[in-house]
């Protein structure tokens, strides 16, 4: 590969031979089971689940009568091992599933056309050999890692440690998603590819840079900070009236090369060879630290990869590119008017500036980059930011989860720590929703947790504006519409977004933290809940804004269903969807 970063070694076997590739199977096998209990209608009514001191058996009925599932699980240090899964078929005989069995069994059930079961299987066997990669790796490098989730909880004695720490914590949640079939999916890459770009692996990776004239590109107002910033790191003054932009190498050699060669032949742009700017990766692979340089903030880079990675092609769209930067400029006035942000406890880290390459028609450009803001910039001294995807990730290898590590060395009862960070997790949402509508994007990947030198947390901060939504039913928004780009996906109906909300915020976010404390505690789950319904209804009326307004979100809010996406059926349909599961916060007193 061309600048490809550094390159890593692997011990190379057949992948369904490596231990990693068995663990692999397992968690791809919980991520569809989730899929067929959460996404097929009233499917939560037609299980039946035992257990006793070792193991748990469910019995779920299919639908279309294709049979009864039996599974049975043992839980080995917080990681569900999955003993059998077999197939009970109408005709009486048994099947043995393994994960790909088992996929098949799903997407018949859902009468799925052969030519999406094939695009799904394709899609899934590739994240099953990336993510046996990652596990293969831990095992190979787990004192590394190890290193990585023990200086999380040390002090830091500078604002180099908090980015160092940060970054760290962008590459221990090498599983994904934690709920997607398609967490580690990139459709596109080779196994070459992933290690040196994907941020589980450490690489350092080279950004080509290009010489652009600006005549020919598109930029957002505040571009001379990208400009001050990116002549710091050239062995040469720019040419005025050229832009630098930086360009992902797998991009380069596989889209820039080849559809941009008519304007590197004209000249319009062209390939500075001696020149290349180091990033590091973070959990999002297509964003990257970028080199520190003096008197200046830090900054992360976003440049597009087109390649397919869990479902989605992953250009940057105008919307991806623009629309961050204008909601970036309604932070100011925020902090004025919601508390959380007000007091710190809410932070949101704003997008700088952006530029693309502009060609007739062309949505997703695919020579462009946004920069943002580094969070660190928002960090105080003494403080811990790291992403909220390390918070609840365990293995075999490191079974124990770093939020549990956090709440141990805070010496606090849980009970009262769960109080605190529920608190947390819950105020800036809630209250930028009912006051701008703004529903914001709150997967473990966007979402950062910030713990004081006690262990405690003490702020929630939020990247990617760009992908934001915001209730029609908020005129001050709507009236500047003309402002943002991808207007469909960006100003939704009252009942969407609220959905969205609900599907990042409460069942991904706080849903997966409360499986993880719940679990290494021995707390029931439903007494957590209970707490996050309190302290959601204690926010929300504590809000200066209409009664209507907090009436109507309670009602969504509290009722019998939890909006969620379903992943798996939005793969097969290619479009978004909503499915109803039960709320956990229904029917609490």
């Amino acid at each position: 590969m061309n600048n490809s970063g550094q390159q890593l070694s692997l011990t190379v076997l057949p992948q369904t031979e490596t231990a990693g590739y068995a663990q692999a199977c397992q968690e791809v096998m919980q991520r569809l089971l989730y899929a067929l209990i959460n996404e097929s209608s009233d499917q939560r009514q037609l299980i039946l689940t035992t257990v006793n001191d070792q193991f748990k058996v469910r019995r779920i009925v299919l639908p279309s009568n294709a049979g009864v599932l039996s599974c049975i699980e043992a839980n080995d240090r917080n990681i569900t091992v999955y003993l059998s899964v077999v197939l009970l078929r109408n005709d009486g005989g048994l099947t043995e599933l393994d994960v790909m069995t088992l996929l098949s069994c799903i997407l018949d059930s859902w009468k799925t056309e052969d030519a999406c079961s094939e695009k799904i299987k394709a899609e899934i066997n590739n994240c099953l050999d990336h993510l046996a990669m990652a596990f293969d790796y831990e095992a190979e490098h787990t004192d590394q890692v190890s290193h990585y989730i023990k200086a999380a909880i040390l002090a830091k004695q500078s604002v180099f440690q908090q980015r160092e720490t940060l970054l760290n914590s962008e590459i221990i949640p090498f599983k994904g998603h934690p709920i997607h079939v398609c967490a580690k999916t990139k459709m596109g890459f080779s196994r070459q590819d992933v290690l040196a770009y994907s941020p589980e692996f450490s690489p350092k990776v080279n950004l080509q840079l290009l010489a652009v004239h600006r005549s020919q590109l598109v930029y957002s107002d505040e571009i001379d900070i990208w400009t001050k910033y990116s002549a710091e790191l050239l062995s040469y003054k720019q040419a005025e009236d050229y832009l630098i932009m930086p360009v992902h190498p797998w991009q380069y050699e596989n889209v820039i090369s080849k559809a941009y060669k008519a304007h590197i032949d004209s000249g319009i742009l062209f390939k500075l060879e001696d020149e290349a700017m180091e990033v590091l990766p973070t959990l999002s692979m297509r964003t990257a630290l970028l080199p520190a340089t003096l008197n200046q903030p830090f900054y992360h880079i976003k440049v597009p990869v087109n390649i397919q990675a869990t479902s989605v092609k992953r250009s940057l769209t105008l919307r991806d590119l623009y629309n961050g930067i204008e909601f970036s400029k309604l932070i100011s006035d925020m902090m004025q008017k919601i508390p959380s942000m007000a007091n710190k406890r809410g932070r949101m880290i704003s997008d700088v500036c952006a530029a693309h390459f502009k060609i007739q028609g062309e949505t997703n450009p695919g020579l462009s980059f946004l920069l943002r803001n580094d969070p660190i910039n928002y960090c105080l001294p003494g403080e811990t930011m790291v992403v909220a995807a390390a918070l609840t990730h365990s293995t075999k290898l490191h079974p124990y989860p770093l939020l549990c590590q956090f709440i141990d060395q805070s010496r606090l009862p849980v009970e009262i720590y769960l109080d605190q960070l529920i608190e947390t997790l819950l105020a800036m949402p809630l209250e930028v929703f009912l006051h701008e509508g703004i529903a914001l994007d709150l997967h473990g990947q966007n979402t950062m947790i910030v713990f004081d030198e006690f262990h405690q947390v003490c702020a929630l901060a939020y990247r990617d504006l760009g992908s934001v939504q915001v209730a029609d039913t908020y005129q001050s928004l709507n009236e500047q519409k003309h402002l943002f780009y991808g207007e469909a996906s960006t100003f939704m109906n009252y009942r969407d977004t609220v959905s969205e909300l609900m599907h990042t915020l409460f069942n991904n976010l706080i849903g997966g933290i409360i499986s993880c404390t719940a679990s290494a505690y021995a707390i029931p789950e439903q007494q957590i809940w209970r707490k996050v319904k309190e302290t959601s209804m204690r926010i929300i009326q504590s809000c200066k804004v209409p009664d209507q307004v907090k009436n109507d979100f309670c009602k969504m809010l509290f009722s019998p269903d939890l909006m969620i996406k379903p992943l798996l059926k939005m793969r097969i349909a290619e479009k978004t969807l909503y499915q109803a599961i039960p709320n956990p916060m229904f029917n609490i007193s």
